[in-house]
């Protein structure tokens, strides 16, 4: 279901009439419904920013079935944008929303994706419509901007005048108060349970880059001829890309690979009558540019759902070699989702995987970090499982309602994916910076998953971005340093301005399933926690929250439970004492509008109070700003 539809035509300054009509036209054709206001004709009414019922449309719902909107202009209209606000009720309610939908523009199919979830709240609401656009024109997109019947939720940011992003710490004191903090906690407490430096995070299953030191380094194949059939896109059902591959020996290094190396059917997007000259030609797979979002460097082909979509490499002689690696299709995030998702590999002609094929991992969209991913083909080739833990936690959960702990969000049931994407939007408060203390994500055996500078990357990556402020100890790898009560000298802070999330990226060289969330909020300055935030497994949205400020040095972190039964003391695994995010005990604010007016005493929107500075003041040898 949808609160509001808007498209607009090529000259967004005229009109198109239209007739609308929806099957199954709305809920009054159930048994028992007669004369709810959640009819069709709501999608346009005009009235988007709302959770009011009388401004909702909805409809029933059956899994596999088709529910259609249909749209007949009396004229031709060109279409330049389709504007969608999900089902917008409440929080809870939200998830009726409408996910995964098909576009037709005279039965010839325009789009097909993903929309938005909407937040639940008339808080930024028009921060989730999600805009579907059909035109690059520079005067159409204008003219749009101009003729946009919806004013801004917020004045815009450059016409607030705003001072000058202050600094903020000290080096010297914030290092100092670090090495004083763990000389009294390894001297005063030796045998307490705070987490100190030299804690050992517990073994999991998601492997690191493989050395030839490590005990599960894969034993070599000897190989002259691979050869890969890529069954399966992301998503795509027209095209399929990769960005670079490469084979490594015994040894551990890389095998020279040319063009002559390489074979494909289809060759490229040239092989397309239409497409001529096209760049994205065979020879980009070895080109050595790997962390792009250059399509220059890229391999495309056609691509049709059920054929086989063939790639060999031919070395030059008989060689051993350990492991494969392969960068996706990475030219923006939507065509991240023509990247190869399942394939088969054969070595010699003999097939190495299951029948069911190897998953390859999903490219960001984004040159953050180095997403190359790590095949092993003697893993691949004894049938280990990509994700053991998850197949062996669904074997002892019944997943009943009567399970699920008692918490302040819906949470999905063991979300999986290899890369995991944070979206900060938005502070408590201070309008220049955004931190947290710690976090840590454990898997669905309760496992704390290993995460470092080096499978995690943040944009921007912390405060040392900032002029003068390359030596402050706030950085990155503080996040998942294992010390939640370290003060300041054991935190994250960046650099954040209002509408423009910061984005913290941890990927991994195998799916992983999410049991547990843990996050401690910044308590320096609680007024830079972090407030609302998003996460995406795989670039889908899987969790919305709100945390609250971190107060205390020693607050009990805010966790999310994604088991949907009770966990461990470690983490998010099976039996023993509930493990949830409970705001029971937090005062709420509770607004009344009608007709978009506040009524009575209720409080102000978060987005009504203006921006103030915070004050500063100095407590020791500490500076508090």
């Amino acid at each position: 279901a949808n609160p509001a539809i808007q498209v607009s035509n090529q000259d967004p300054g005229s009109r198109s009439r239209a007739q609308v009509r929806a099957e199954p036209a709305d809920v009054n054709v159930l048994d028992g419904i007669k004369g709810d206001p959640r009819t069709v004709d709501k999608l346009f009414d005009g009235v988007n920013r709302t959770c009011d019922d009388f401004h909702l449309w909805l409809a029933p719902f059956t899994p596999g079935g088709n529910h259609f909107i249909t749209i007949t202009f009396t004229t031709i209209t060109s279409l330049s944008l389709v504007r969608f606000w999900n089902y917008n009720k409440s929080r809870i309610h939200s998830h009726r929303g409408a996910r995964k939908i098909e576009m037709y523009f005279d039965n010839q199919l325009i789009f097909i994706g993903e929309i938005k979830k909407s937040p639940g709240t008339s808080h930024r609401v028009d921060d989730y419509a999600e805009y579907i656009l059909f035109t690059t024109n520079e005067e159409v997109l204008t003219a749009i901007e101009q003729s946009d019947p919806l004013p801004p939720l917020l004045p815009d940011v450059d016409s607030i005048d705003i001072p000058s992003r202050p600094s903020t710490g000290d080096e010297e004191d914030l290092q100092g108060q670090m090495v004083t903090h763990v000389e009294t906690s390894a001297s005063l407490h030796p045998s307490s349970n705070t987490t100190s430096p030299q804690m050992v995070r517990p073994i999991t299953k998601a492997s690191s880059r493989p050395t030839t030191n490590d005990a599960s380094y894969g034993i070599p194949m000897t190989a002259h001829k691979i050869s890969f059939n890529f069954k399966e896109t992301w998503g795509d059902a027209f095209y399929l890309g990769l960005t670079s591959i490469k084979v490594y020996d015994s040894t551990f290094h890389a095998i020279p690979l040319c063009l002559r190396n390489l074979w494909a059917k289809p060759r490229d997007i040239n092989d397309l009558p239409e497409c001529v000259k096209d760049d994205r030609t065979l020879d980009k797979l070895v080109d050595n540019m790997n962390v792009t979002t250059s399509d220059h460097h890229m391999w495309l082909i056609p691509f049709t759902p059920g054929s086989d979509h063939l790639l060999t490499i031919t070395l030059d002689h008989p060689c051993a070699i350990s492991y494969i690696r392969m960068w996706n299709y990475n030219k923006s995030l939507e065509d991240t989702f023509r990247g190869v998702k399942k394939m088969l590999i054969y070595i010699n002609d003999q097939l190495v995987t299951s029948p069911e094929g190897v998953t390859v991992r999903k490219a960001p969209g984004d040159a953050h970090f180095d997403f190359g991913q790590w095949l092993d083909l003697s893993a691949l080739s004894r049938g280990l499982p990509e994700d053991p833990c998850f197949s062996e936690l669904t074997s002892q959960l019944h997943l009943s309602p009567s399970l699920f702990p008692h918490q302040f969000y819906e949470t999905v049931i063991l979300p999986c994916g290899y890369v995991w994407k944070f979206l900060f939007l938005s502070t408590h408060g201070d309008p220049f910076y955004l931190g947290l203390n710690e976090l840590e994500m454990f898997d669905c055996s309760g496992a704390l998953l290993p995460i470092t500078v080096h499978n995690a990357c943040a944009t921007p990556k912390d405060v040392t971005v900032l002029p003068d402020m390359q030596h402050d100890v706030r950085t990155l790898d503080k996040l998942f340093d294992g010390i939640v009560h370290g003060g300041p000298g054991h935190s994250w802070l960046a650099p954040f301005a209002q509408g423009q999330p910061v984005l913290l990226e941890v990927s991994f060289q195998q799916p992983v399933s999410l049991g547990t969330l843990k996050v401690w909020n910044y308590t320096k300055t609680p007024s830079r926690g972090v407030e609302q935030f998003e996460l995406y497994a795989d670039d889908t949205l899987v969790f919305q929250a709100i945390l609250r400020p971190g107060f205390a040095a020693n607050d009990a972190p805010q966790t999310f439970s994604f088991t949907g039964a009770t966990a461990n003391g470690g983490g998010g695994g099976v039996g023993g004492s509930p493990v949830a995010m409970v705001l029971e005990d937090e005062p709420q604010d509770v607004a009344f509008y009608n007709n978009r007016q506040r009524k009575g005493n209720s409080p102000p929107l978060h987005s009504e109070v203006p921006l103030q500075r915070p004050t500063t003041t100095e407590t020791g040898t500490l500076v508090h700003c």
